[in-house]
């Protein structure tokens, strides 16, 4: 399964390349996936998108088998990563983390704030589970851009989940590569808890995704 710059979703035969299904995007024209897509084992597929007017995005779930649409997360600001699946901390159930936020600019552009945030949401029903926010950055282009090496990034790579249920995800404004778990289950993994959030200082964006 995978999924075109426009938001269609296509599912192909392993066999000879044939297609199965075709799902249109549903977000109104000029619309944009631009990450992948990911697959759970109880045969969904998960796709993040952002409107035309970059104003908003979100993540939907379908069914791997028909194509359906089954439900649908919206955002208040475009979702460039590829979600990611796992078991995480505190939560008994398959989770999905993708993240929103419009990216850094130019060395050369005008210096504005960028805010983001990561989410976790149920894999099953799409509810909500936990939210993180890294501290808001200034400037026009992100950590370790400049004219002799430009760097233009999207703002969150794709997410890496543990064995234990830690999420690893670069935030490229700052140049952080950040693990996240939410001990509490309070619904935040708070930025200033040691326990909960921990960092490493890369200062460099980064749009791929950690390894383990």
């Amino acid at each position: 399964v995978f999924n075109d710059e426009a938001g269609g979703m296509y599912r192909l035969s392993l066999q000879d390349g044939s297609v199965i299904w075709y799902t249109a995007p549903f977000f109104g024209p000029g619309g944009a996936t631009l990450g992948g897509v990911a697959c759970s084992r109880d045969g969904k597929v998960f796709n993040g998108f952002a409107t035309a007017d970059m104003k908003s995005g979100g993540l939907s779930a379908f069914d791997v088998q028909t194509g359906q649409r089954l439900w649908t997360k919206w955002v208040t600001a475009p979702v460039h990563n590829a979600p990611a699946i796992g078991r995480i901390h505190s939560h008994d159930r398959e989770a999905v983390i993708f993240a929103m936020g419009l990216p850094t600019g130019h060395p050369l552009g005008p210096a504005v704030w960028t805010n983001g945030t990561v989410y976790a949401v149920d894999a099953q029903t799409g509810d909500f589970i936990w939210t993180f926010e890294p501290p808001a950055w200034y400037g026009a282009s992100c950590a370790g851009s400049t004219l002799e090496q430009i760097c233009m990034p999207d703002l969150f790579s794709g997410a890496t989940v543990s064995k234990d249920g830690t999420v690893y995800i670069n935030w490229s404004a700052g140049g952080i590569t950040y693990a996240l778990r939410d001990l509490n289950k309070d619904g935040r993994c708070e930025l200033h808890d040691s326990e909960e959030v921990s960092g490493f200082d890369l200062g460099s964006g980064a749009t791929g995704p950690p390894a383990l």
